[in-house]
């Protein structure tokens, strides 16, 4: 049996997708989006977009949110609060990763718009959001095309 490789960071490119990160570094799994928010679910596709890896649209949903993670070098040291476990720090709720190296680029919105339309995507998210609204009523709810920019709207 091979040995345990310990836990990684996801994001393409970061120092910590390829080896374990050292002890003592914290590492925050992706939100979850099983409340039935609108909210969580563009939370959730944001750290998806953001981790600029195309390879996680390949992957089941139900496993990325379970495994997922993003090493605490993708935030901003205001991001966090007191309270974390065993000297590892607790991020605050509804931030998004926002450090990155220079060459890192999200998922670009053409892989993402893809990714809606998969039968896997559907099958978890379509229950969860919006539908459109007959044409006699007057509110229409869509998903927006930037997820990114569209969360960072919702929390400022």
């Amino acid at each position: 049996m091979p040995p345990k490789q310990g836990p990684r960071c996801r994001v393409l490119g970061c120092t910590y997708s390829k080896k374990p990160v050292p002890p003592g570094t914290s590492l925050f799994l992706v939100p979850n989006f099983t409340d039935d928010k609108v909210k969580n679910v563009v939370v959730f596709e944001s750290w998806v977009q953001l981790s600029g890896n195309n390879e996680h649209l390949e992957i089941p949903i139900k496993h990325l949110r379970r495994n997922m993670k993003f090493c605490e070098r993708h935030f901003l040291p205001d991001q966090f609060q007191a309270g974390g476990r065993r000297g590892k720090k607790l991020k605050k709720k509804e931030t998004l990763p926002s450090v990155f190296d220079e060459h890192h680029a999200p998922i670009s919105d053409e892989h993402m718009s893809q990714w809606r339309q998969t039968q896997h995507y559907r099958a978890i998210f379509e229950p969860l959001t919006p539908r459109r609204k007959a044409a006699s009523e007057k509110v229409v709810v869509e998903p927006p095309v930037n997820q990114v920019q569209h969360y960072c709207n919702l929390v400022s």
